[in-house]
């Protein structure tokens, strides 16, 4: 007869182990599958985390109190052409080249964001 405990251990044990091995590789093939989501960015805490400094009044599912950084409201029409759509990738990618007292981090230059996570986050900002 098999021990009720050695029994839970051992299904606890592979149920733990399948977790660590089988997630992280899900997760990894479907990111480098999937295209990048500016949006879910532009929240992600540990990636962009825009929201913990700005309001995006325009996009109705996002609630943000901050008045830290700017309301990205009306970005559509700031930014609306190519060039303009390149400075605000520029000041996202590095904002102390155009404002060198600003607050906000660099998060290309850190490597926080990815070019194509950053190029993702200005085509969602351009939908604002």
């Amino acid at each position: 007869m098999v021990n009720r405990w050695s029994a839970f251990s051992c299904v606890g044990t592979h149920i733990f182990l399948g977790c660590i091995t089988t997630f992280p590789l899900a997760t990894l093939a479907s990111a480098q599958s999937a295209p990048l989501d500016g949006r879910a960015l532009f929240i992600e805490q540990r990636k962009g985390n825009c929201t913990a400094c700005h309001k995006a009044p325009t996009d109705a599912l996002l609630k943000s109190a901050s008045d830290i950084g700017p309301p990205l409201e009306s970005i559509k029409q700031k930014y609306a052409t190519p060039i303009d759509q390149a400075r605000l990738r520029e000041v996202i990618q590095d904002p102390g080249k155009i404002n060198p007292n600003t607050i906000m981090p660099p998060y290309g230059k850190h490597r926080i964001l990815s070019d194509a996570e950053i190029n993702a986050i200005v085509g969602y900002l351009a939908t604002l």
